[in-house]
């Protein structure tokens, strides 16, 4: 599994580029709970697909930019814009669900999710 400073890789599809069909974004916050995450997911996917799971951003407790979805969210949707793949689908688990929709608004235009 690939590390970045905003997201975790939890599986590598197709390389972007004409007709690959993208990727697959996890906001969840779930590494303490005994219920299975997206990592069990993945055997579901297609494997073409590059899922990517978010590190929450290093904020302090107390920091008020932390308390702006849009702020907490900015680094993961800085580092898909600079990814260029195109992204199919966005899912979020509990709290990750609202993070997950903030994020969504952030990203540049023209980037879109096709429900399927």
């Amino acid at each position: 599994m690939t590390m970045t400073t905003h997201w975790r890789v939890l599986r590598q599809g197709v390389p972007a580029g004409p007709g690959a069909p993208g990727t697959v974004v996890a906001v969840d916050f779930g590494k303490s709970r005994s219920e299975a995450g997206f990592a069990d997911l993945l055997a579901h996917l297609d494997p073409a697909y590059t899922v990517l799971e978010t590190v929450p951003p290093a904020f302090g407790v107390h920091d008020p930019e932390a308390l702006s979805p849009e702020t907490y969210t900015l680094g993961w949707t800085e580092a898909l814009a600079e990814d260029g793949a195109p992204v199919h689908a966005v899912l979020g688990y509990c709290m990750g669900a609202a993070l997950a929709r903030a994020g969504r608004r952030g990203w540049p235009p023209g980037r879109r999710c096709r429900p399927r």
